[in-house]
């Protein structure tokens, strides 16, 4: 008997799986040649709706030939009810925006290995959107700002920068190519100098190495020996130039009226010129304060104000548009590019701010400053390319440095506005007076092991784990049974890190735009003990000192003048083999 097998053709089957899948595969093709767009979305505008409909009836019935604009979904050429299936499962679905290709792109090398790059933001897709950083093709970085800084290049190389963005749909292409070339070469002794992603470049954007350098008196009358002598000690050469920072009072310059130039600026000018001969870069600072005493304090006429600041925003015009366009000027015969920018000493926060706007009044302040040095006036073209040196207070009063803060990254940074200078063309540096010790009361060389508290001089709670860094132990200043002996050098160390934090992130702030840093030290606590520098004590606090300015990114280090009586505030009056001598030895070479 035959018995008649009931199943389906095997090869029936097979052949309808082959279809299905080709089918399958086929509609996968069509959907990815559409990515882009909703299935059922036949006019492609966007959204499922009455129109796709309305186009899907007009071709219904087709049996090929068919096509996404005339209702075939699943690309099997025909307008049918599986089409109308897939319409109606879609019906109201919107298209899911990818972000619009970057556009705006720019680059520019801000040194002989770094370029910054910036783009305009994506508004077409809302939502996070991340930007992928291209370099000659290939991808280096992510990033959900519109800006980045690649660093790490290569000097006189030409690199081509583009920019994709992506959301959770997907990435779009990738923008048109930027290309920039890093400058070649190395800085060359002199040059303009300008400030950026806080380092100091020159005229060429070679980044200088960083510059050490001392604090001096325009009346002290040094001698072109002293300055050669300086530069043996400390190595200045014009591809890695020193730096002076040369105080001149403001009474000593201009008259009981604020209005006329009387003293004489022969020692300035030979200060300015002694050093250029020697690789050595210049800022003047004018140093208003009162302390000083009649004769170098503020000039007589300015006496409206309560505070040195707002009597120099009175009536510092004057002196200030006049020594800019002395040696800033291009068309004066005494302009040099050694001198490179201009700064007040130590600003008071102005009349009417406290402690929440004290940050706004200095700003305000400095900008005017630089206004005024930058621009022209009946004395001249003034010093368009001068950097300004603006600080927030000294040390131990500064409005950054507020004690209490937590937060671990910026003291009081929140009410300092890094962008405060654009107006005035940016171009500045952040200096910081570290006056961080007194070694001097009640010890001596051999216990002052590099030391940078012991108890006396100032508010110990300044320097303490409320401006970021870890507590130092049982030695924490913050403990008001802070002791004023028996500290040890490793917690020594630790403070001076911490003291430095906040101002790191400050020149850190808004990131490739953060203010290179300045910072300086008094130097009386190792050369006022016994044997100075020569000690293990003097050698370790320079050494701790240096090592925290350059983990916090300085670009200029200063060794501060400090009058003492012995030298009349020259620090160089005891050489061969004086206690000033040796500090600046052990600093110049402490590297």
């Amino acid at each position: 008997m035959t018995i008649k097998n009931k199943l389906p053709n095997l090869d029936i089957v097979g052949a309808a799986v082959v279809v299905l899948i080709l089918g399958v595969i086929g509609a996968m093709l069509l959907f990815n040649s559409h990515a882009s767009q909703i299935p059922g979305d036949a006019n492609s505008d966007g959204v499922v709706n009455i129109s796709d409909l309305a186009i899907l009836a007009a071709h219904y019935g087709t049996t090929t030939g068919g096509t996404w604009a005339t209702g075939d979904f699943n690309g099997d050429g025909a307008i049918n009810i599986e089409d109308l299936s897939v319409l109606a499962s879609h019906w109201g679905d919107t298209v899911a925006s990818l972000p619009a290709v970057p556009s705006g792109l720019s680059a520019t090398a801000s040194s002989s290995s770094a370029v910054n790059l910036s783009w305009t933001a994506d508004s077409s897709s809302g939502g996070t959107v991340t930007y992928h950083i291209y370099r000659n093709g290939t991808q280096i970085n992510t990033t959900t700002t519109t800006s980045y800084a690649d660093s790490g290049l290569t000097a006189g190389d030409t690199y081509a920068y583009t920019i994709a963005a992506s959301n959770g749909n997907g990435t779009s292409s990738q923008s048109g190519a930027v290309n920039v070339t890093t400058p070649s070469g190395t800085a060359t002794f002199p040059s303009i100098l300008h400030t950026s992603a806080g380092h100091l470049l020159d005229a060429s954007g070679n980044v200088l190495p960083r510059m050490k350098g001392f604090d001096i008196q325009a009346d002290r009358n040094l001698s072109q020996a002293t300055y050669d002598a300086i530069k043996a000690e400390g190595n200045c050469t014009s591809s890695s130039p020193c730096f002076q920072r040369m105080v001149t009072f403001w009474a000593d310059y201009q008259n009981s009226n604020c209005s006329a130039m009387t003293g004489s600026t022969s020692s300035l000018d030979n200060s300015i010129a002694y050093a250029a001969n020697d690789d050595i870069y210049t800022e003047i600072m004018l140093y208003y304060s009162g302390g000083a005493g009649s004769s170098n304090g503020t000039p007589s006429c300015a006496s409206t104000g309560g505070s040195q600041s707002t009597r120099y925003q009175n009536y510092g015009q004057y002196i200030t548009q006049y020594l800019a366009n002395r040696y800033g000027n291009p068309s004066s015969p005494e302009y040099t590019k050694s001198v490179v920018g201009f700064g007040i000493n130590e600003p008071d926060p102005p009349d009417g701010s406290n402690s929440v706007t004290a940050n706004t009044a200095l700003e305000t302040m400095q900008s005017t400053m630089i206004g005024w040095f930058r621009n022209s006036s009946s004395q001249g073209a003034g010093a368009p390319n001068w950097i300004g040196f603006v600080n927030y207070v000294y040390a131990q009063s500064s409005p950054l440095m507020t004690s209490g803060d937590t937060s671990g990254s910026c003291g009081n940074c929140a009410n300092a506005n890094p962008n405060a200078f654009s107006a005035v063309g940016g171009n500045v540096i952040l200096e910081v007076h570290d006056y961080f010790t007194d070694c001097t009361s009640g010890n001596n060389a051999s216990t002052c092991d590099g030391r940078q508290w012991n108890g006396n001089g100032y508010d110990g709670q300044m320097w303490s784990t409320g401006n970021g860094g870890p507590a130092l132990g049982p030695g924490d200043p913050s403990n008001p049974a802070y002791p004023s002996s028996g500290v040890t050098r490793a917690q020594a160390q630790q403070e001076q890190a911490n003291f430095m934090h906040p101002y790191a992130a400050f020149a850190g702030y808004n990131g490739s735009s953060g203010w290179p840093l300045m910072v300086g030290e008094w130097g009386w606590a190792p050369s006022t003990t016994s044997g100075g520098a020569n000690t293990t004590g003097g050698t370790n606090y320079i050494d701790d000192m240096t090592a925290a300015w350059s983990n916090a990114g300085a670009a200029i280090e200063l060794q501060w003048d400090y009058d003492n009586g012995a030298c009349g505030g020259d620090q160089w009056c005891a050489q061969p083999g004086g206690t000033w001598q040796s500090v600046t030895n052990e600093f110049f070479t402490d590297q």
